[in-house]
């Protein structure tokens, strides 16, 4: 008779290739089910929900987990997407991972939604997709009793070294040195070309990690350096945004809405002055209020990662509350930017609205001139003319600003 745990991950390893040496290619085949009650409650409140940590290959022992998350995915609306992801180490090595996400109801039994294949090289790598639009899930009625039940089908590929050549310190010191010395002939090429010498060539032994202390910044050089700091950069995002969708170490948690979000506190509170006098207090738990959920995750999403997950005027517009509320300036021009450049007709009047409540003075003077500019086709929008009964002094502002407009015969 076989247990829960057993019909939840079954495993088989099989020997799969033999290849170069006593290096071997070994396959294992798992199936993990996850079921999440009161999944309702994920679709209005668009949270992010993860799963228990699952080994696929007890005989390899890396563990993995899986993360539901809502996408809005224009003009298609929001999806459920989720995530998959290395949650340890394990053997250490790379792994080749061919997946499927099913979902499993009573009429159809499973349905395949996602199939995807991908190197999870590290701690924390992973992958997303999408699976099936909230509309799709109520319509086909593939929920069982608000119960959403996934079943997760993993092929992982691993490499077994029985005889691994273990080289010495020396030698990837030697490596590293050929590899910068490398450089400095690459670059002094160049500097040939110029007539200039841009990096003397000398052997990196204690001093091998300053290689920048040595430059001559030329045109081309500053190039090819500007290049490097930006796939640098890219892969600090790329590394946060992994620690983020992995929660991997997660040390505090967020409770917004009846969600809970984990988090790091040292994330936080090097990139948000409100999060860092809350990290003072030495509490764990932090309960927001006035924020939705949605708006608190693209918060945190940005703050690991420095981008926008997604951008449209409503969480725009909430966003700008939040980041005065979390004091993250930053993000607050980031907004504002964007919606000085996506200003219309329809939308101009919420942003005056919230420019003024927040004091945004910049924001404020472009909508006035955008009405200013606009005046016939804003004055005709519902929005517009609900504003004049509730915020006359609005209209007053505008019409004391534009002398074209007080040539029209509009009433305010």
């Amino acid at each position: 008779m076989m247990s829960e745990s057993e019909k939840l991950l079954n495993v088989s390893l099989a020997q799969d290739a033999d290849t170069y040496g006593n290096s071997k290619v070994k396959k294992s085949e798992n199936v993990y089910e996850w079921r999440v009650d009161n999944f309702g409650l994920f679709l209005r409140r668009k949270y992010e929900i993860p799963s228990p940590v699952f080994i696929a290959d007890p005989s390899e022992g890396t563990k993995w987990r899986l993360i539901l998350l809502s996408e809005n995915c224009y003009p298609k609306g929001l999806h459920v997407g989720v995530s998959l992801v290395r949650m340890s180490e394990g053997s250490g090595q790379p792994l080749s991972v061919k997946y499927k996400i099913l979902i499993t109801t009573k009429q159809s039994g499973h349905i395949c939604l996602l199939s995807s294949e991908k190197v999870f090289r590290s701690i924390s790598d992973y992958d997303t997709g999408l699976l099936i639009s909230h509309a799709e899930l109520r319509e086909k009625k593939l929920l069982l009793d608000a119960t959403l039940i996934l079943r997760c089908e993993m092929e992982v590929l691993r490499t077994e070294n029985s005889d691994t050549y273990d080289d010495s310190t020396s030698g990837k010191e030697s490596q590293e040195i050929d590899d910068i010395n490398s450089l400095s002939t690459a670059f002094n090429t160049l500097a040939q070309k110029e007539k200039s010498p841009l990096i003397k060539p000398k052997t990196f032994i204690e001093d091998k990690f300053n290689i920048l202390s040595d430059l001559q910044f030329g045109s081309v050089n500053q190039l090819t350096v500007s290049k490097s700091i930006q796939d640098s950069l890219n892969q600090l995002c790329n590394d946060f945004k992994s620690l983020y969708m992995s929660k991997n170490l997660a040390d505090t948690i967020i409770s917004v809405e009846g969600a809970e979000i984990r988090a790091h506190k040292a994330v936080l509170a090097a990139r948000s002055e409100y999060f860092r006098i809350w990290e003072s207090t030495g509490n764990s738990k932090l309960v927001i209020h006035g924020i939705k959920s949605a708006v608190m995750e693209a918060v945190l999403y940005y703050i690991y990662t420095g981008q926008m997950r997604e951008m449209r005027l409503e969480l725009a517009l909430d966003m700008l509350t939040a980041s005065r509320k979390f004091r993250i300036p930053h993000l607050e021009l980031m907004i504002i930017e964007f919606l000085q450049d996506n200003i219309d007709a329809d939308n101009v009047t919420d942003i005056l609205l919230w420019s003024e409540d927040l004091n945004l003075k910049d924001l404020k003077q472009t909508a006035l001139k955008f009405v200013s500019s606009n005046y016939s086709e804003v004055v005709k929008t519902d929005k517009w003319n609900v504003m004049l009964r509730l915020n006359p002094h609005i209209a007053r502002e505008i019409l004391l600003d534009s002398p074209s407009i007080r040539k029209n015969k509009f009433n305010f």
